[in-house]
C-alpha cells in the first residue's frame, strides 16, 4: 500500500507544478513600442482618442532620451534606438490610447481583451447602439472609437437640425424629424451638395423627405460625422448651401 502511494506521490507533484504554472504572472518580455526621432522618442497609440478634437498629437505621447516610465504592466525607457518596453505579452498589444476606449481588461489588469464605449458608467460594445439623451427613442448614437456622445449620428434616418423661434418637431415611423416654423413662407429647392454625381445626394440620404426650408431659418444637415452642410433660407425659392 506505501508503495502505491509513493508513485502517486511525484504524479500529484507534476498536477500541482502544473497548476501553478498555469495561474502564475505572464512572462515578461522586451517589446519595442516607439522611434527615436530629433533627440525625443516618440510612441503612437493605434485608437483615436477623440474625433471632436481633430488633434492627432492626441494619439502621440513624447519622452526625453533617458527618461523611464511605467505604463499598466510594464517598465519603458527611451534611448537613442527608440522606446523600450519589459512586461507581458497580450493577444492584443496594449498601448495607452486603450485606456480610452477598454471595457474589459484581464484579470491581472495587464491586457485589453474588449473595446467598447463607456457612457455615464454603461458599457457598450463596439458597433452597438446606445441613446443620445433621454425622451427620445429616435435619438441613438453607435459607438466607434473616436466617437462620443456630444459627436456622433443622432437620428436613424440621417441628421439635421433647425433653428426657427418657437417651432415645433415631430417624428415619423422611421424617426425621421419634421420641423414646422411659424413663418409661412419657405425654401422648396436645395442645392444638391454634389452636384458632379449622377443623383441628389441629400434626397438619398434622406430618402426623398427633405422639407421646404422656412424663410429666416437655417438647416444644419449632417453627411458623415465630421462634415455638415449648412443650408440658410433668406427668401422664398433656392436655398443658400455651404459647407461648414
Amino acid at each position: 500500500m506505501l508503495s502505491a502511494m509513493a508513485c502517486w506521490i511525484p504524479i500529484l507533484a507534476v498536477i500541482i507544478l502544473l497548476e501553478d504554472s498555469s495561474s502564475s504572472e505572464r512572462a515578461n518580455v522586451v517589446i519595442k513600442t516607439g522611434s527615436y526621432d530629433y533627440g525625443q522618442c516618440i510612441v503612437e497609440g493605434r485608437y483615436t482618442v477623440n474625433l471632436d478634437s481633430f488633434n492627432s498629437l492626441e494619439t502621440k505621447e513624447f519622452h526625453n532620451v533617458g527618461s523611464e516610465w511605467t505604463e499598466r504592466c510594464r517598465t519603458c525607457s527611451c534611448d537613442v534606438l527608440g522606446v523600450w518596453c519589459v512586461g507581458p505579452v497580450c493577444e492584443v498589444p496594449y498601448d495607452f490610447t486603450q485606456d480610452k476606449w477598454c471595457i474589459r481588461w484581464s484579470h491581472d489588469g495587464c491586457c485589453c481583451e474588449q473595446l467598447g464605449c463607456n457612457v455615464d458608467g454603461a458599457l457598450y460594445s463596439l458597433g452597438s447602439s446606445y441613446p443620445y439623451g433621454e425622451g427620445n427613442t429616435c435619438l441613438m448614437c453607435t459607438c466607434e472609437i473616436g466617437t462620443s456622445r456630444q459627436h456622433c449620428l443622432r437620428q436613424r434616418c440621417g441628421t439635421y437640425s433647425v433653428m426657427c423661434e418657437e417651432g415645433q418637431v415631430t417624428y415619423d415611423e422611421d424617426c425621421c424629424p419634421h420641423y414646422q416654423c411659424p413663418i409661412g413662407v419657405f425654401c422648396d429647392v436645395i442645392p444638391d451638395p454634389f452636384p458632379d454625381t449622377e443623383t441628389h445626394e441629400l434626397m438619398d440620404l434622406y430618402r426623398g423627405r427633405l422639407d421646404p426650408i422656412p424663410v429666416g431659418t437655417t438647416h444644419h444637415f449632417h453627411i458623415d460625422a465630421w462634415t455638415v452642410y449648412e443650408c440658410s433660407c433668406p427668401r422664398n425659392g433656392t436655398a443658400v448651401c455651404v459647407w461648414s
